[in-house]
């Protein structure tokens, strides 16, 4: 329970509940300072809670866990409510405002032997595949309209669970990250579609193949040409100029795709008066 305290405290405050010198001495004997001190907004039963955690004396702390989750359940996001500014990946209040995205499995009757197998176990909560190929479908067709909308952000905030769940290169999730990335940019939001880019552009170790090539090149052009609205022309320049040495080693929609990428860049960069 004392270390449950000292969790919970850190994370209201941004704080340890003590520091500096002696602080061995400090756990057994003084009182940390009341959270409120940090952080003004805390909840005063929140407050309370912490403070009954670091109670110096066992008696004097929650029986069980049971009492602490009941005051934390008060205050934990519920179905519908809108998801952390700034956004947080991974997102801890994901399963909890988005319930119905996620296989909530009932809790088995008794306990489950652990596995012998090797093979990864899914948490509490994990992602429907169909579910998650559904908005990618509708996200896609929002990004191919102009009109990025609500499926991209759906699938934004769906990302961090599938890739936690299958793995970055995972076929459905590298198409997600393309479909979000081309969002984005399209969207205007540039500094989102940077980050998506950059992971869209890692490469799988040992032999690569066409696709994750094409994903590294649109990546890699993707993120340099949403540094053009911020005045950096050069990395658009030399991602184009990568892209385009590189064409011959990708075929069908994908080399297709790159092509056009690569001929409105270099509109773009000829419009802002950048000799390519």
């Amino acid at each position: 329970m004392y270390a449950l305290g000292c969790v919970l405290y850190h994370l209201l405050t941004g704080h340890p509940p003590f520091s500096g010198d002696g602080l061995k001495d400090q756990h057994v004997h003084a009182a940390p300072i009341p959270p409120t001190c940090h952080v003004g907004h805390i909840p005063a039963e929140l407050e309370r809670l912490v403070l009954k955690l670091l109670a110096k004396e066992p008696e004097d702390r929650p029986v069980d866990t049971r009492m602490v989750a009941e005051v934390l359940r008060k205050y934990a996001p519920r179905p519908g409510d809108a998801a952390p500014s700034p956004r947080l990946e991974p997102d801890p209040t994901r399963p909890l405002r988005l319930p119905d995205e996620y296989n909530l499995p009932a809790a088995p009757a008794t306990p489950v032997a652990a596995s012998s197998s090797g093979r990864r176990r899914r948490g509490s909560g994990f992602l429907s595949r169909r579910m998650f190929q559904e908005v990618t479908t509708e996200a896609a067709a929002e990004v191919e309209s102009g009109e990025p909308a609500s499926a991209v952000d759906k699938l934004l905030e769906l990302l961090p669970a599938a890739r936690r769940d299958w793995g970055a290169f995972d076929p459905g999730v590298r198409t997600a990250l393309r479909v979000t990335a081309n969002g984005m940019r399209v969207a205007g939001r540039c500094k989102e579609a940077i980050a998506l880019y950059q992971a869209l552009a890692l490469r799988a170790e040992g032999k690569e193949s066409p696709d994750g090539l094409a994903d590294y090149l649109e990546g890699t052009l993707g993120a340099a040409e949403c540094r053009i609205p911020f005045g950096d022309l050069l990395p658009a320049a030399a991602a184009r100029a990568m892209v385009l040495e590189q064409m011959a080693h990708v075929t069908g929609p994908r080399a297709e795709m790159l092509t056009e990428r690569c001929r409105e860049v270099g509109i773009e960069l000829e419009e802002l008066g950048f000799g390519i």
